[in-house]
């Protein structure tokens, strides 16, 4: 008998724990499963109801778990399947849910499907990835195309299988992207769900998910800026597609399925959380995320706009409702924190800035979530070149700023403006060495800032922004 969907995320708030920087248990310096265990009661204490992880999946961390190179295995560095299995059982007796990331428009370049793929033209998996024959141009071999990657350059690598070959890759050239035409390639990825599910998953927050579909002419782009995005950006059997999860296993298990889509068009946000439609259950929707950022670009920040502000954050609560729901977010693991990007002085004012955003956010018609650090009111460190871990930023560095005509200085508060790693520095719990983070070396840079923290420990003061956390999350859910 299927179960019934009882949309428990209406009435939720869901915590998102970056796994890599959350609590390390062994002090090898990385976050690990039995860390976030140790922590369980504290997560319980803030009035969480569910645990969200980012990738969880054994990785050769190019994209620090983006690039899954196997789908069924828990990373080494974070336990095994049997410490997960466990801890998924822990959670629930304590009456919360877990949720898992699910990373499948692309996997590792290192995942056993792509070396087999890459490497024999005649592999069962070869169709499990998009092969292009490039074009020839004198003694050149280009290209099949001049779609960009979002992450570096080209969006095409030449293959180790044949001469005149390519494959697709939207993201970092070790991300090769699925065949989500290949009907084989999608009962793999239902396996996987189901896999999960089994094991006592409630939900899954989807990576990219709208440009699995890619349109098969795959033309050239004329447009400026991210060649090929008209191309694969809810493409043309989106839809189908996710109609086809929601048959075969979202609708067996009682799910949240929540997407992070990448700039839908109006049209395609109302049909993506339908609950009519039966595809997603919410998507995040970063509008409000504009209200610094020029060209919609963190690295070039400009003067908060509390217009842009406002109308990110209603419009997609007004044209959801009585259609769907909404996630609502201030801060995740590809930001920068929230306390120092939207221009406030929160060095001055720290009370003041952590509890004034959420409470313009978490009222709204949606779902609140909160990433690991926002409910102490953790701040942006401050990076040198070698202290980046984000790929991203090389190719940001390489391909754009060097092309500009500043200082190194000014180029290093771009970077700094915009990078992922400000949201990945350990989690600050208290002012002991590596703010308690680890007793070994931190595979990321502490925020020097940690010794200011308002942590827990702090719940006798008025002004702790964790027992504002804890307040404002109980008016929440009643």
């Amino acid at each position: 008998m299927e179960n019934i969907k009882t949309r428990w995320y209406k009435k939720a708030v869901i915590y998102q724990i970056y796994p890599f920087s959350f609590m390390d248990s062994n002090g090898d310096g990385w976050g690990d499963l039995k860390g976030v265990l140790s922590k369980l009661d504290y997560l319980k204490d803030l009035g969480v109801d569910c645990i969200w992880f980012s990738p969880l999946y054994e990785s050769p961390n190019h994209d620090y778990g983006y690039d899954v190179s196997d789908y069924y295995k828990i990373s080494h560095l974070f336990g095994d399947n049997e410490i997960f299995k466990d801890f998924v059982d822990k959670v629930h007796s304590k009456g919360m849910k877990v949720m898992m990331d699910m990373v499948v428009n692309h996997s590792s370049s290192e995942n056993e499907w792509f070396k087999s793929a890459n490497s024999d033209k005649n592999s069962p998996y070869r169709d499990y990835y998009i092969f292009k024959k490039g074009i020839k141009k004198g003694k050149k071999l280009l290209p099949p195309n001049n779609w960009d990657s979002i992450f570096t350059g080209s969006a095409w690598e030449k293959d180790n299988a044949t001469d005149d070959e390519f494959y697709l890759h939207l993201f970092d050239v070790h991300q090769p992207d699925l065949n989500w035409e290949n009907p084989k390639l999608r009962e793999e990825v239902i396996n996987i769900y189901k896999y999960w599910c089994d094991l006592g998953v409630d939900g899954f927050r989807l990576d990219v998910c709208n440009v699995y579909s890619k349109d098969q002419r795959y033309l050239n782009d004329k447009g400026f800026l991210s060649k090929g995005k008209k191309y694969y950006v809810d493409g043309p059997r989106i839809h189908e597609f996710y109609k086809e999860l929601n048959e075969k296993v979202f609708s067996k298990y009682d799910l949240t399925i929540i997407g992070e889509s990448y700039d839908p068009s109006i049209e395609n946000k109302k049909l993506y959380v339908s609950e009519k439609e039966n595809e997603m259950d919410m998507i995040f929707d970063f509008s409000h995320f504009k209200a610094n950022t020029r060209l919609g670009l963190t690295y070039l920040k400009k003067k908060f706009d509390l217009r842009v502000w406002r109308k990110g954050l209603i419009e997609p609560q007004i044209f959801n409702y009585g259609n769907g729901w909404n996630a609502l977010v201030i801060e995740n693991h590809d930001n920068p924190r929230s306390m120092s990007r939207f221009g406030f002085n929160s060095k001055d004012y720290p009370y003041e800035v952590a509890t004034m955003l959420p409470l313009s956010v978490f009222f709204g018609f949606g779902t609140p979530f909160i990433y690991e650090g926002e409910e102490i009111g953790m701040r942006d460190a401050h990076f040198e070149y070698d202290e980046f871990r984000d790929p991203v930023i090389n190719f940001v560095h390489d391909r754009y700023l060097k092309k500009i005509p500043l200082g190194k200085k000014w180029r290093l508060k771009m970077l700094n403006n915009g990078g992922r790693d400000h949201a990945r520095t350990p989690m600050q719990w208290d002012d002991s060495p590596n703010a308690g983070f680890t007793t070994g070396t931190p595979w990321i840079k502490v925020n020097e800032n940690y010794k200011e923290i308002n942590v827990k420990k702090d719940l006798s003061s008025d002004r702790s922004i964790y027992k504002f956390y804890q307040r404002l999350l109980s008016l929440k859910k009643h």
